[in-house]
C-alpha cells in the first residue's frame, strides 16, 4: 500500500532530506534561473488585530476597511486551520522573522482580492533544504461560510509552502483545497469548484487559480481513500513534503524539482504499478460522483448531487452503431467521457472500440461496464506508450446497461520527459473513438 511506503519515509519528511536521494532521480539541486520572478512585495497595510490563540495577525491593505465581522472571521479561520492541522498530527505554520512585523502568519485584507491565497517569499536560508516564509492575501467581504473558507485555504496553502517552497502552485491549490474542505467546510464554494472541475474535464490537474478552491481536491480524496486514511490529507501533506529539495546556494530562484508527479512516479513504481493507472483510475472514478455515485468510488460524494456529475462528450446507443466520435482537447491528466447505452443486448452482442489519437501523445482507455443501478460492473483498459492506437472488445453484453468509455490523456509519448506541471508546452491532443457492434 502507498501509504506504508510513505509512512516508512516519514520521520524523514520534516529533517534534512539527503537521506531521500534513492527516490528521485533528478537532482536535487537546482541551478540559477536565467529569468527569475521578481521577489514579492508585501502590501502596504495597518495591522488591525492578532490573535489570542495562534500566531496570526491580520492587516488591512491601504483603501481597505475591514468590518469587526470581517475581522473576527478571519482570525478565526486561520487559527481552526492551525488547530486542525496541529490535532492531526500535520505540519502547522512555522514562525519565521521576514518582514511584515514578526513571526506571525500575516493575512493582508484587500478589498480588490478575489478570493484568498498565500505568497511564498524568497528563502530565507540555504541548508539541508529550502526554507521560505509565507504570508496571506484575502478577500475580506463576509458572505456566509465564503470568507471562512478562504481564509483557511490561503493559511494551509502558506503551511504547504513552508514544506516545499519551489512546489507548482495547482500541487499547492489541490492541497490547499482539500486541507480547506476538512477544517472550514463551505458546501458554497465547494459546490462550484467541484461543478466547474466536473464540467470541463478535459482540462488537467494543473489547471488553478491559486486564488479559488480547486475541484481537483477529488483526486486527493480518491488518493486518500485508495492508498491512505480517507478525510485525513496527510498522505497528500507526505507527499509535498517529499518536494521539498536544497536549491543552489547562488542561484536566484527556488528550485521545483521534484515535483509532486515525480513522486508519485517514483513511489507508484515501488508497488509495482503506475501513475498512468492511478489517473486512469480516477478519471473513472470521476464519472461516480454526485448523483451517479454507486458508493464504490470516491467517499462521500454523494452530497454534491446533479453538480457532481462529469460531463460526457457523446451519447451513443448500441442500435445506433457504427459511429465516429471525436474528443474535444485534452490537457495532460484531463480526460474523455462517452456513454453508450446498452439496454436489451444479448450474450450474442459484443462490442469494439477503436481509438485513434494524435502521435506522440499517450493516452490510457477503459471501457467500463454499468448494470441498470449504475453500479460499475467491470472494466477492461488498454493503451501504451508508442502506439497511437487503441482497440478494446467486449464480447458479451447480456446484463449491462451501458458501457462508459473514458479517456485519460497522460501527455507526450516522449520516456525521457515525463510530464511536468511546468512544462509550458500545451500537450493538448484529440481522439477519434470508432464503435462498431460485433
Amino acid at each position: 500500500m502507498l501509504k506504508r511506503v510513505v509512512s516508512r519515509l516519514r520521520s524523514r519528511l520534516l529533517v534534512p532530506l539527503a537521506g531521500l536521494a534513492w527516490l528521485m532521480a533528478t537532482p536535487q539541486i537546482a541551478s540559477a534561473d536565467p529569468t527569475p520572478a521578481a521577489p514579492p512585495e508585501r502590501p502596504a497595510a495597518r495591522l488591525v488585530g492578532c490573535s489570542t490563540y495562534a500566531p496570526v495577525c491580520a492587516h488591512a491593505v491601504a483603501g481597505t476597511t475591514p468590518s469587526a465581522e470581517a475581522l473576527h472571521a478571519t482570525l478565526t479561520s486561520a487559527e481552526s486551520m492551525l488547530e486542525f492541522l496541529r490535532r492531526s498530527g500535520l505540519p502547522t505554520f512555522a514562525p519565521n522573522d521576514r518582514a511584515g512585523g514578526g513571526p506571525e502568519l500575516d493575512v493582508y485584507l484587500d478589498a480588490n482580492e478575489k478570493g484568498g491565497h498565500a505568497v511564498v517569499e524568497p528563502r530565507s536560508a540555504v541548508g539541508a533544504h529550502d526554507v521560505a516564509s509565507a504570508f496571506v492575501v484575502a478577500e475580506p467581504h463576509v458572505d456566509g461560510c465564503r470568507l471562512a473558507s478562504n481564509v483557511a485555504r490561503a493559511t494551509a496553502a502558506a503551511v504547504l509552502l513552508q514544506l516545499s517552497p519551489g512546489a507548482h502552485a495547482s500541487t499547492i491549490a489541490l492541497g490547499a483545497s482539500q486541507l480547506a474542505a476538512l477544517a472550514a467546510p463551505c458546501p458554497t464554494v465547494e459546490f462550484a469548484a467541484v461543478d466547474a472541475f466536473q464540467r470541463a474535464p478535459e482540462g488537467g490537474l494543473t489547471r488553478s487559480d491559486p486564488r479559488q478552491f480547486h475541484g481537483g481536491a477529488l483526486w486527493l480524496e480518491h488518493l486518500d481513500a485508495t492508498y491512505g486514511r480517507p478525510f485525513t490529507s496527510r498522505l497528500f501533506t507526505d507527499l509535498v513534503a517529499l518536494t521539498s529539495q536544497r536549491t543552489a546556494a547562488d542561484a536566484l530562484d527556488l528550485a521545483a524539482e521534484p515535483d509532486l508527479y515525480d513522486v508519485l512516479r517514483r513511489v507508484f513504481s515501488a508497488l509495482g504499478t503506475s501513475l498512468d493507472e492511478a489517473l486512469s483510475s480516477f478519471a473513472v472514478a470521476r464519472a461516480f460522483v454526485g448523483s451517479r455515485s454507486d458508493g464504490a468510488h470516491i467517499a462521500d460524494t454523494e452530497r454534491f448531487g446533479d453538480l457532481g456529475r462529469v460531463r460526457f462528450d457523446w451519447r451513443a446507443d448500441l442500435a445506433g452503431l457504427p459511429r465516429r466520435l471525436q474528443t474535444r482537447p485534452l490537457e495532460p491528466t484531463g480526460a474523455s467521457y462517452l456513454w453508450l447505452e446498452t439496454v436489451g443486448a444479448t450474450e450474442k452482442e459484443g462490442l469494439v472500440v477503436s481509438i485513434e489519437c494524435e502521435a506522440t501523445y499517450a493516452f490510457r482507455w477503459a471501457l467500463v461496464t454499468v448494470d441498470a443501478e449504475g453500479k460499475e460492473l467491470g472494466r477492461h483498459i488498454g493503451g501504451r506508450f508508442g502506439e497511437d492506437t487503441t482497440q478494446l472488445t467486449l464480447a458479451n453484453l447480456a446484463g449491462v446497461a451501458a458501457v462508459l468509455v473514458v479517456g485519460t490523456s497522460l501527455g507526450h509519448d516522449d520516456r525521457e520527459r515525463a510530464f511536468d506541471p511546468e512544462d509550458r508546452v500545451s500537450g493538448e491532443a484529440v481522439c477519434e473513438v470508432s464503435l462498431h457492434r460485433s
